[in-house]
């Protein structure tokens, strides 16, 4: 994506979503790009750090000449994303870097938080994993469709007075 796709096309700002994690507020992602470089979760491994693949976001003014490569490094025990700790994270301040909320919460009342654990990660919510506990995954979905359902409800109701 980065080297077909985004590098050849230069756009103003760019980022990653993970195929789990869904906004239930209007946002703006980019804006925290108006005062920062690049911005997203941050992930720990040890005394390094790097932005969690499914939020960072980055302004491609700030990082397009540089050699990125979102892949992992599991040698230093960087999951995806991490392996752009040489040319990006490691000069770079984490404290300075925009963060929000995240709490973790069991999806389902009286099942363990491993068995149906999900995130709140600001107003987004994050699914986490669509594999899961198989004897509890429907019932998982179910309860996400749940929280789900207000912003559906308002975005459907907004595209719908468009027409």
């Amino acid at each position: 994506m980065w080297h077909n796709i985004l590098k050849p096309g230069a756009p103003a700002a760019f980022g990653f979503l993970d195929q789990d994690l869904f906004p239930t507020k209007p946002c703006d992602p980019f804006e925290p790009l108006e005062d920062a470089a690049f911005y997203g979760d941050l992930r720990w491994a040890g005394a390094r750090w790097y932005l969690w693949a499914g939020y960072c976001f980055f302004r491609f003014d700030a990082v397009g000449r540089e050699p990125l490569d979102f892949g992992l490094d599991w040698f230093a025990g960087l999951d995806t994303g991490g392996a752009n700790w040489e040319v990006l994270y490691r000069n770079a301040d984490p404290n300075a870097v925009p963060q929000r909320t995240i709490t973790a919460f069991a999806a389902l009342p009286g099942i363990e938080l491993r068995q149906a654990y999900c995130e709140w990660r600001g107003s987004w919510l994050h699914e986490v994993g669509l594999d899961g506990d198989l004897s509890v995954k429907a019932k998982k979905r179910e309860a996400v469709l749940r929280l789900l359902a207000p912003a559906l409800e308002i975005a459907l109701g907004s595209a719908g007075q468009r027409d």
